[in-house]
């Protein structure tokens, strides 16, 4: 394996953890979220569904990408957007754009999901 592939594991290796770990904070912290949109129960728990149809709905169009523009570039494209979702949901005190900012986590988990069997063979 090239240099370049180990370092390029190592970082899809530490996004995974990375993700996992925020979207444990984030499911853990539902009640205060609650609070901070002013939302029911049943609305915010939305956000782990909106969270969901993005990485499903990304897969596909990241797998291609991964193909043609290589690893390195979607793995990229993930971290902001998985930065982008911790970031907007803890500081924007909107229910919409925490809705939108957990679509956007979705695709970033979906870009690592791409990336991560052409790192593994």
């Amino acid at each position: 394996m090239q240099k370049n592939n180990k370092i390029i594991a190592f970082l899809a290796f530490g996004m995974y953890f990375i993700t996992g770990a925020s979207c444990f904070l984030v499911g853990s912290s539902l009640t205060q979220l609650v609070e901070l949109y002013g939302k029911g129960m049943d609305a915010v728990v939305l956000m782990g569904s909106s969270f969901a149809i993005g990485r499903v709905v990304t897969v596909g169009i990241t797998g291609k990408m991964v193909e043609k523009k290589g690893p390195k570039l979607v793995l990229t494209a993930g971290i902001l957007f998985v930065t982008a979702y911790l970031l907007g949901v803890a500081i924007i005190p909107n229910y919409y754009v925490g809705m939108a900012c957990a679509f956007l986590g979705g695709i970033g988990m979906g870009a690592q999901d791409a990336v991560c069997p052409l790192l593994l063979s």
